[in-house]
């Protein structure tokens, strides 16, 4: 698994890719950007979001709020790990930041389930 923008051509992506958030704040659909599997429910809420990307959003906090949204939907984290297996698997971001975003998150927290 990685996480990679999702301004990144298709074909540089592997072969099996995954999204936990929005594309539409980029402008494409998940028919252009070649997306298999558009995951809303693991998605950070659009509440989280905004606090985030305001002034008062901290990537500390938002770590923290995030992952205990994800830990709510367990159960559809869970069933998506199986689901992917050992596929190649790229999360899709829309955020100009590599290093600070939910895809990287979401990653981490697929990868420490069963």
């Amino acid at each position: 698994m990685r996480a990679g923008p999702v301004l990144v051509p298709a074909s540089k992506l592997a072969s099996f890719v995954k999204f936990g958030g929005l594309i539409g704040s980029r402008g494409l659909s998940k028919e252009v950007a070649k997306v298999d599997l558009w995951v809303k429910d693991l998605a950070p809420s659009t509440e989280l979001r905004r606090w985030f990307h305001s002034d008062a959003g901290s990537w500390g906090e938002f770590q923290k709020r995030y992952r205990k949204e994800l830990s709510a939907n367990r159960e559809v984290a869970t069933d998506l790990r199986k689901q992917l297996g050992r596929k190649k698997t790229t999360f899709l971001f829309a955020v100009k930041d590599s290093r600070h975003n939910h895809a990287i998150l979401l990653k981490a927290f697929l990868e420490k389930l069963p």
